[in-house]
């Protein structure tokens, strides 16, 4: 009787256990991908953002306002690896951009947007016909008349 050594599935076998060991045993990521979670609240039409940041410095933080658009952003190295994550969310029109404000204490990032000043009504006042664009027109009928003749 002749008995066949099968390789191949000895073969995957090997590369599974490879793939098992070295993704176990590598080293850990220099860049965490974890992202903190944004809460949003709503106290008397103003709206409040909160974003937990434990063991992160106030200095790697930053809030930027451009647009309409709010943008939380965090850069953050250590001798276990970095941190960089950002955020962009966007303005409603009844939220007042330029009044922004921004607190961090304790780890915790608490941002503040109130609502837009809502605007007072005016009076528009219509205007009637212009005296110049009949003459307007009839200056440049004149010259196109002008042009086909000559």
């Amino acid at each position: 009787m002749l008995i066949v050594r099968n390789n191949r599935s000895l073969d995957s076998l090997d590369r599974m256990f490879d793939q098992l060991t070295t993704s176990f045993f590598a080293a850990p990521a220099r860049t965490r991908t974890a992202a903190p979670i944004v809460n949003a609240d709503w106290h008397d039409g103003t709206l409040v953002l909160t974003v937990d940041l434990p063991g992160i410095p106030q200095e790697a933080v930053s809030v930027e306002v451009a647009e309409r658009g709010l943008t939380v952003a965090v850069d953050h190295a250590t001798d276990r690896g970095e941190l960089r994550w950002s955020r962009t969310m966007q303005l409603g029109g009844s939220l007042d951009a330029d009044a922004v404000t921004a607190q961090y204490a304790d780890g915790r990032l608490t941002i503040t947007v109130p609502p837009a000043a809502k605007p007072e009504p005016r009076k528009v006042m219509i205007a009637g016909p212009a005296e110049a664009q009949p003459a307007a027109i009839d200056a440049a009928s004149s010259e196109a008349a002008e042009a086909v003749e000559g």
